[in-house]
């Protein structure tokens, strides 16, 4: 059946922005001043640009992932400036655009090009470096390591999905280009100057701040373009309103020359409103540039200062470390320092003071619960030798390498693991009892205010007297069934197993009628130098393709530790600023030492079981007393808020791993098994994150 003429002309149209989607952005309504957008938008048109020359892509393609770039940001719903990354959706949309084409390029041609073009010492661009380029740029300062690729290929794959949903796959765009090259053929102009000016103002337009592209059809650009060039040119068309037979009118046409003639005068203001600044083009930037516009709206020249200062600490690659703490100085004692620049400054001092902390090589395992480089490279490799499903990765540069763990061997890594509920409503609580501060927590710290301590809630007297209630009633049951005498209390660490589940670590089933999607997370593993300590990280994902934003990943864990114990946080061995939950490990080595006394307490006691059998054989400890199974028990029924009881009557169970215990100096747990450990008791903070996936490969 052959195809009506209006099934051919739509191929040469667009779809076109709403007033409404023109007035009221995403970015917008976030807050995000308008001639700030323009700005930021016009410089990820000319990054979408000079990455489609560099990746010696033809014009109509680059014309078309800029025009997809563009209509992302339109209305309420499209992105936000201060949720997306410019760098990411221009890479993600030129990288599309191509795919669809005959001429696609590869995710590691795209990321290798962006990463040059964003380098703060390589780039040729006036709104990324505007101090430019004086000689020949070091390769260290652009190249992109495996590491490196491996986690922005994933960034690029899950922004070009976020751009396929917001424009609803509508992927199709018009060009005014060949349109403009008929219609010069039909008045009769064979000057090639004419054509050249046609091209140049149609290109140019590709970069307005009027959005000309996604505010008018193609045949009118192309008769507004031919109208100017011919103007300059000086070439003189048909008498009459000509224009009409291209079906464009005379208010359209004079809109559209007015804005094409606006573009030159356009581009200089921009230059000069940013000289010596870079434009913003990721969030952290515009977020920083959002909060300084506040502070000198309010007229306060302090805190404009101190925000200032603060993006010089951003820009670690150019502060020196003395130059770095006098800067952290004068902030500190600010008291005027608001929460986004406290949360800028607490990520960037917690990067500087892992790296710049002195390196110990003495080990303290056994009495601190803390553990060197070396033991942390070692406890990884038996992490990875035990369970598959960890590996060992490296920083996405060499620049974001630490001098004190081997290359290579920066991290360890697991990803895809499932986490099928959401600790809502279906999560089980203490709730309806007193919130508790548990401070300074071994260490039996009480009063004044420690923001280090951890927030129990439901965990007063009432806890209390139901634990103590519990343990006074003990009884055994017979073979047969026969309740027997209360048993005497005995002075010893109990078995986990005679401890009821912890309510906090409960997961009721969802109610009826109600389904949750799965999510997955990548877990990452790191070594803290200041706390001595590992570190967890996290990545959520609500389909392969498609990541959790940053603040919904707080829905998966517990609301004590919300904000407090664990925070956002840059990721510092990624590039981008990739946002991840991280547990904060102020008290993880008190933790583990809680853990190891514990363990060789159940050791010593599972010792002295195994004499009294040798004289009296029906008191030996039955089959399967022992192994990982107690100590996944173990960890189940202990939160982070409850180290406090070390020392207790309650501080351990029995029934801990141990491998040999035939000799008195043996161990219950070795350091290479730290991380195993500390995984287990990780799971108190993240439930229904299902760690023990990871353990069963």
């Amino acid at each position: 059946m052959a195809r009506s003429s209006a099934d051919g002309l739509k191929y040469l149209s667009n779809a076109l922005a709403t007033p409404e989607q023109l007035s009221n952005s995403s970015s917008a309504i976030d807050g995000v001043a308008p001639e700030l957008e323009a700005s930021i938008r016009f410089a990820g048109t000319q990054l979408t640009q000079a990455a489609g020359v560099l990746l010696r892509l033809s014009q109509d393609i680059i014309a078309q992932a800029i025009v997809t770039f563009t209509r992302f940001w339109i209305g309420a719903e499209g992105g936000s400036l201060r949720f997306y990354s410019v760098k990411d959706v221009s890479a993600a949309a030129l990288y599309m655009t191509a795919k669809l084409s005959f001429q696609p390029t590869s995710p590691r041609s795209v990321l290798n090009v962006y990463n040059f073009l964003v380098s703060k010492d390589a780039s040729p661009l006036w709104f990324i470096n505007p101090k430019g380029v004086s000689e020949k740029p070091s390769p260290e300062t652009y190249c992109l390591s495996e590491g490196g690729y491996q986690s922005q290929r994933m960034v690029l794959l899950r922004t070009e999905s976020i751009i396929l949903r917001t424009l609803g796959f509508n992927t199709h765009v018009a060009l005014p280009h060949t349109i403009a090259l008929t219609y010069l053929q039909t008045l009769g102009v064979s000057s090639s100057a004419v054509a050249q000016r046609v091209f140049e103002h149609l290109n140019a337009a590709l970069l307005s701040p009027q959005l000309l592209y996604v505010t008018h059809q193609p045949n009118a650009l192309a008769v507004s373009s031919i109208y100017l060039a011919a103007r300059e040119v000086g070439v003189k068309l048909v008498d009459g309103e000509w224009w009409e037979v291209f079906d464009v009118d005379r208010e359209e046409l004079g809109f559209l020359v007015v804005g094409m003639r606006s573009m030159e005068g356009f581009a200089r203001a921009e230059i000069e409103k940013w000289k010596g600044r870079a434009i913003p083009i990721v969030v952290d930037e515009v977020e920083a540039e959002i909060e300084r516009r506040r502070m000198m709206a309010e007229g306060d020249p302090e805190s404009v200062g101190r925000n200032t200062a603060l993006l010089q600490l951003l820009d670690h690659k150019h502060t020196e470390q003395g130059r770095g703490e006098s800067l952290l100085s004068a902030l500190i004692h600010s008291t005027e320092v608001t929460t986004i620049t406290m949360n800028i400054l607490h990520s960037t001092l917690s990067t500087w003071r892992d790296r710049l902390a002195p390196v110990s090589r003495t080990s303290t395992f056994r009495n601190t619960g803390q553990i060197t480089p070396e033991e942390f490279v070692l406890a990884g490799d038996y992490l990875v030798y035990k369970f598959p499903s960890w590996s060992w990765a490296d920083a996405s540069n060499p620049a974001k390498r630490v001098s004190y763990l081997p290359p290579g061997k920066q991290f360890l890594v697991t990803r895809g693991v499932p986490c099928h509920r959401r600790l809502n409503d279906n999560f089980a609580g203490d709730a309806g009892h007193d919130d508790e501060l548990v401070r300074d927590m071994l260490s039996g710290g009480t009063g004044g205010v420690d923001d280090d301590g951890w927030l129990r809630t439901g965990g007063g007297q009432d806890s209390a007297d139901r634990q103590e209630n519990r343990i006074k009633d003990v009884r055994t049951v017979d073979e047969s069934g026969n309740m027997g005498e209360r048993e005497e209390e005995e002075d010893e660490i109990p078995d986990m197993e005679d401890e009821d589940d912890d309510e906090e670590a409960i997961i009721r089933d969802p109610a009826s009628g109600t389904t949750q999607p799965t999510r997955t997370y990548n877990l990452y593993i790191t070594y803290s130098n200041f706390y001595r300590t590992p570190r967890l990280y996290m990545s959520g994902y609500l389909s392969p393709s498609e990541p959790l934003p940053p603040h919904l990943m707080m829905e998966d864990v517990v609301g004590d530790y919300k904000d407090k114990t664990v925070t956002l946080e840059d990721f510092p061995w990624y590039d981008g600023n990739v946002k991840m939950a991280s547990v904060h490990p102020c008290r993880h080595a008190s933790v583990m030492k809680t853990l190891l006394d514990r363990a060789d307490a159940a050791l010593k006691l599972r010792r002295e079981k195994l004499k009294q059998a040798q004289s009296d054989p029906s008191k030996a400890p039955s089959v399967g007393e022992s192994g990982l199974e107690g100590l996944v028990d173990d960890i189940k029924a202990l939160s982070l808020s409850d180290q406090q009881q070390h020392g207790s009557d309650k501080s351990g169970g029995d029934e801990w791993e141990v491998l040999q215990h035939d000799e008195e100096e043996q161990v219950a747990i070795r350091v290479d098994q730290y991380l195993v450990v500390f995984l287990k008791f990780i799971a108190s903070v993240t439930p229904g994150i299902e760690h023990d996936f990871t353990m069963g490969v």
